[in-house]
């Protein structure tokens, strides 16, 4: 009896040494597992780092952005504004070459109105000194 005792003692020891063993082996795929959870922990931290990093300069960016918008738009305004003033001046300029107009026709009618005049005193004149030739040469 001692030795089947001794015997179911030994198995159950055999039995504890393997399932010992298969602990040893859970534990070290464990502590593997671990590891490589740390180190793709650290990847990811890395990794979130090199984003924050990233989304900061796009921040950046996104400010001189917004900034060069704005000079932009106040440049617009700027030219704009100058176009409404050579606008303006264009307006002025033919109003007063409108008015120009009509003074330089009403003088060419003027001297048009002369030119006539002095053919018809030309002629007149032209007629009274045939008139007087034909007296004393006759």
């Amino acid at each position: 009896m001692v030795n089947e005792l001794l015997k179911q003692i030994l198995g159950e020891l055999k039995d504890l040494k393997s399932d010992i063993s298969s602990l040893k082996e859970n534990q070290a795929k464990m502590q593997e597992d671990i590891s490589s959870l740390k180190e793709n922990q650290v990847r990811i931290q890395e990794d979130i780092s090199k984003m924050q990093e990233d989304i900061s300069s796009l921040k950046e960016n996104q400010v001189k952005m917004q900034e060069d918008i704005s000079e932009l738009k106040q440049g617009q305004v700027r030219l704009e504004t100058k176009l409404d003033e050579v606008s303006n001046k264009l307006d002025d300029l033919e109003a007063k070459n409108a008015q120009r107009h009509i003074e330089v026709n009403g003088k060419l009618d003027k001297i048009t109105d002369d030119i006539e005049f002095i053919k018809h005193k030309e002629f007149e004149n032209e007629q009274d000194i045939f008139k007087i030739k034909k007296k004393l040469a006759g």
